[in-house]
């Protein structure tokens, strides 16, 4: 005889996986976001860093072109 309940054990199994294997997607996907976030964050800080040198760079020209003259 066969038992009843052995093919509810193997559902139960494949819904573990399933559940499983959505979560682990779920936490890679987030760890991928997070990163790009972090790349993101880091390219704005030397965007920014690079435009304010620049502005200063033509400051200190005009000023020294202003003062030779």
């Amino acid at each position: 005889m066969s038992d009843p309940r052995r093919g509810e054990r193997g559902v139960v199994l494949a819904l573990v996986l399933v559940i499983g294997l959505l979560l682990t997607t779920a936490v890679v996907a987030f760890s991928r976001r997070q990163m790009v976030d972090t790349h993101v964050a880091h390219n704005r800080d030397a965007a920014a860093q690079a435009d304010a040198l620049a502005r200063g760079g033509v400051q200190l020209g005009t000023f020294l072109l202003v003062a030779d003259a």
